[in-house]
């Protein structure tokens, strides 16, 4: 059997994203008892990639898995593809910092000028199980978070287990049943919020190509896929329906590698159209540039930043 898809946390190490974290089919659109949205304005700006940190918002449904449910798909190639309709966009300055302390434990920083703090760590405790941890502090009432997750990899599965604050539970597996087709679930409680949610996904990959979809108990239906034109080109796409608010959303992406720099990018349904570009200046040292501009609301954003380490 294939060797199942990874659920991938820390993608910056995994697929050289910088802390990419798509939205999450189980997290985001939850739904409280009177059909409201729970923090909607949150979970809007997680599904159209404004917020993209290693945790990326205050809505605590959203946080659950952020990083997990659409990447526990793919493999690092395809991943940072997707991620490219999610492009990790800030505003104004931003400073990375990333030291592997040995091949089996690593940390890395973030500062942002809005004054924002996020840490991360990940160490391999053994040959298949892994320890990830981010946190996020911030000055903001009920904006700071921390995570830890514990990552089990299989000989043709993978399953992991996530304890945050605010009494934040789950768990995710993923098994291959063919050498192209992986089935997976995934549960969370956020025991703050007293909600829960339950999800099926299902992936079919190829050399050239993968196709993923994902069902949850929270009204949220995703399909993704992702194509590799050539060893430098690749295109992304995906499309979102919630059957309960009745939202739909279609994204477009591509991300494009070129000699000393990569240029990810997205349009989508709404009108908003991103680019997110990394630039090597040298070995342990990259420039980057991120900008937005959402015509349909007028609103414009451009940051730029360094990222040291490797």
């Amino acid at each position: 059997m294939a060797e199942a898809g990874k659920l991938v946390i820390d993608s910056e190490s995994e697929a050289n994203t910088s802390n990419g974290n798509p939205y999450s089919s189980l997290a985001c659109h939850g739904n409280d008892s009177s059909g409201d949205r729970l923090n909607s304005d949150h979970c809007r700006a997680a599904e159209s990639g404004l917020l993209k940190s290693p945790l990326p918002h205050s809505c605590d449904l959203c946080f659950v898995f952020a990083s997990t449910v659409t990447v526990m798909y793919l493999d690092d190639q395809k991943l940072s593809v997707l991620l490219s309709l999610k492009p990790e966009l800030f505003e104004g300055m931003r400073f990375d910092f990333t030291k592997g302390l040995n091949q089996k434990f690593s940390l890395s920083h973030r500062v942002l000028t809005d004054g924002r703090l996020n840490a991360r760590l990940k160490c391999d405790l053994t040959e298949n199980l892994s320890l990830k941890g981010n946190a996020q502090l911030t000055n903001e009432p009920h904006m700071s978070h921390g995570m830890f997750n514990f990552d089990y990899k299989g000989s043709d599965y993978r399953t992991q287990f996530q304890l945050g604050n605010g009494a934040l539970f789950g768990a995710s597996y993923i098994q291959s049943v063919s050498p192209h087709l992986s089935l997976g679930g995934e549960v969370f409680w956020a025991g703050q919020h007293r909600k829960s949610g339950i999800g099926y996904a299902a992936r079919y990959n190829t050399d050239k190509m993968v196709a993923t979809g994902q069902v949850a108990s929270t009204g949220m239906v995703a399909l993704s896929y992702v194509q590799k034109v050539s060893d430098k080109v690749s295109l992304a796409s995906d499309f979102m329906y919630n059957y309960m608010s009745r939202d739909v959303t279609a994204s477009f992406g591509y991300d494009y590698i070129l000699r000393q720099c990569r240029l990810r990018g997205k349009i989508d349904s709404n009108g908003v159209v991103a680019a997110f570009l990394e630039e090597r200046f040298n070995m342990g040292l990259n420039f980057i540039l991120s900008a937005e501009i959402d015509h349909k609301k007028k609103d414009y954003k451009f940051g730029f930043g360094l990222t040291v380490g490797e």
